[in-house]
């Protein structure tokens, strides 16, 4: 089993523990329960994530159904946000909006902690660079960008920056979190493996969402 990824997920959710800990100390509550909220959205995704990853490779999980945990492979992106996102569309349907403005803050923060993780797991460089701040593998004189670091610290700014300063409007802040979280995930690829993501056009798609759910939330508003 690899522990290393292991680890970067009780990272990940810890760190949306720490983030919704502090949100109940700054804002009202909400229905429901936020942490199991979003941790059935990340079960859910991981289960998605990891069907729609074996059925592109060819492997029967109804012949072979131990394929669904074993440590091997990975795990479908696009599919596992989708998964998540119908997983929270049906379980925050009392109050959506607030709801996932709630979780947004959390979510963000969880997956900066997973970023961040690649340290551990010796896979955050990226494609060779000369700044002054590039890192080497062990044993080697090529420097790289470190982009495991670069996604970490964009999700992190974002995540702190609508912890303090929120959008006013409901159903902002998940949208906020929505488009910048696709706009991460489609530009770090230039120092990954210097192009565009072969899944650009779904982070396209994630950016235009979270720019007009945004728009729709402050035209919302002003109609009142």
């Amino acid at each position: 089993m690899d522990l290393t990824a292991l680890g970067r997920s009780v990272g990940a959710m810890a760190a949306a523990a720490l983030a919704l800990w502090v949100l109940r100390r700054t804002r009202p509550a909400v229905v429901g329960d936020p942490f199991n909220d979003l941790l059935g959205a990340v079960l859910v995704a991981i289960g998605v994530g990891r069907l729609a990853y074996l059925w592109a490779e060819g492997v029967n999980v109804f012949a072979d159904p131990i394929e669904l945990i074993l440590v091997r492979g990975g795990i479908s992106p696009v599919p596992a946000a989708a998964g998540a996102v119908g997983f929270l569309a049906w379980t925050c349907r009392s109050d959506p909006l607030n709801r996932m403005d709630y979780l947004a803050p959390a979510a963000l923060s969880g997956i900066a902690v997973w970023e961040a993780g690649c340290w551990w797991q010796g896979v955050c460089l990226g494609s060779p660079s000369g700044m002054w701040w590039a890192m080497a593998l062990p044993g080697s004189e090529m420097t790289r960008h470190p982009v495991g670091l670069y996604a970490a610290v964009l999700f992190a700014g974002a995540a702190v920056w609508l912890l303090v300063r929120p959008p006013p409007w409901k159903g902002a802040t998940a949208a906020v979190a929505l488009g910048w979280a696709a706009a991460v995930r489609s530009i770090v690829p230039l120092w990954s493996v210097g192009g565009w993501s072969n899944r650009g056009w779904w982070y396209l798609v994630g950016v235009i969402l979270g720019i007009g759910g945004m728009v729709a939330a402050r035209s919302r508003a002003r109609a009142r």
